[in-house]
């Protein structure tokens, strides 16, 4: 009995353009105007950016001062010392909802760890468990990225069964290449995508010398998550606007991505609560466009 009635893929939104079959040809069929809507109607954030104010001033302060921005969607990175219920009530007092988490591979490795992490999304309402990270050991060649997707497949079985989605969030890292192979079209290829989508890290693919948009075209409904960090030339990291990765272009593809959820994030912002307004208007004037989820 799985614990949520959750829809899982890309079939989870109203296709832009459906097509038929009519006598010899193929006739579009105009989307319905509910298909898509204002990125910031659902803007999320990686919780990881104000992991220092977090620690300073409490989760209650910050994220009040997030639901000011405007932000709706929270992806938690740890529960910096609350409970489960702290952490609901606060967020049901914003107005906010949590759609993912994010949680060590080797922690998701533990079937006893799993399901208190299948609990806490449960009481909280989240849909994905999402991977952020690798440790070293577990990239130094292509066999060790193999042996890596054979354990998100064994965790994203678990996961499907208790009615969730296991996502993998890259980093610059995952582009290295092995006798050829980048290691990321390799975890893209090994996966089974019936059970384990990719959070793609938009700044860290553009910082790897990779197109977002060629991904997309070719991995086609793997990506049900967005990090959406920007990046200079130099690679350093910015507020959203201020870099080079192409946010219009790339969320143009939303649809074919099979985007669920985009949260804001910046590694290392200088001026943590003014960067963050700036992006979501940057987002705002974009007019950026994502996927309605279906109720």
């Amino acid at each position: 009995m799985k614990r949520r009635d959750f829809l899982l893929g890309s079939g989870a939104f109203v296709s832009l353009a459906a097509c038929q079959q009519s006598g010899g040809g193929v006739v579009k069929q105009a989307a319905t105007a509910s298909a898509f809507e204002p990125w910031t109607n659902r803007a999320g954030i990686q919780l990881y950016t104000c992991r220092h104010w977090i620690e300073e001033h409490g989760v209650a302060d910050t994220l009040k001062r997030i639901a000011k921005i405007g932000i709706k969607e929270i992806e938690m990175a740890g529960f910096k010392g609350l409970s489960v219920a702290e952490w609901k009530t606060i967020l049901d007092g914003e107005g906010l909802t949590t759609p993912s988490a994010h949680y060590q591979l080797h922690d998701l490795l533990k079937p006893e760890f799993r399901e208190e992490v299948f609990e806490s999304a449960e009481k909280l309402g989240q849909s994905y468990v999402t991977i952020p990270w690798l440790n070293e050991e577990d990239r130094e060649s292509l066999d060790d990225y193999k042996k890596v997707a054979e354990h998100l497949n064994t965790i994203g079985a678990a996961c499907s069964e208790a009615g969730y989605k296991l996502a993998y969030h890259n980093h610059e890292f995952e582009f290295d290449e092995f006798d050829g192979k980048v290691a990321y079209d390799l975890m893209l290829e090994e996966t089974d995508s019936s059970i384990v989508d990719f959070e793609m890290d938009l700044a860290w693919v553009v910082a790897a010398g990779k197109d977002v948009v060629e991904y997309i075209d070719r991995y086609s409904g793997r990506f049900s998550q967005f990090h959406v960090k920007d990046i200079t030339a130099d690679k350093k990291l910015c507020a959203v606007g201020l870099g080079v990765v192409p946010f219009e272009e790339i969320f143009k593809k939303a649809e074919m991505a099979g985007l669920q959820h985009a949260y804001y994030e910046h590694d290392h912002p200088v001026e943590l609560w003014a960067e963050m307004q700036s992006s979501f208007e940057h987002m705002k004037k974009l007019g950026s466009k994502i996927p309605t989820l279906k109720s």
